[in-house]
């Protein structure tokens, strides 16, 4: 699972995007309560990240430290 700064990571582009929770689960064809659920399950699955952030237009990246 991923850390739950990812909540916050998303949030932040959410409202880049002049968007609200509910109107992003609407988009992806979720309700909010769920998309709720999964922020705060005290972490979100690397695959759920992915889709949510394919939706935005973003993707995730993982790099090998320097």
């Amino acid at each position: 699972m991923i850390h739950t700064d990812f909540e916050k990571t998303l949030k932040k582009i959410l409202i880049d995007k002049d968007m609200t929770i509910s109107s992003f689960a609407e988009s992806i064809g979720d309700s909010k309560q769920n998309l709720s659920q999964k922020l705060k399950r005290g972490g979100i699955k690397l695959k759920d990240a992915e889709e949510l952030l394919d939706a935005l237009g973003f993707e995730l990246i993982i790099e090998k430290k320097s």
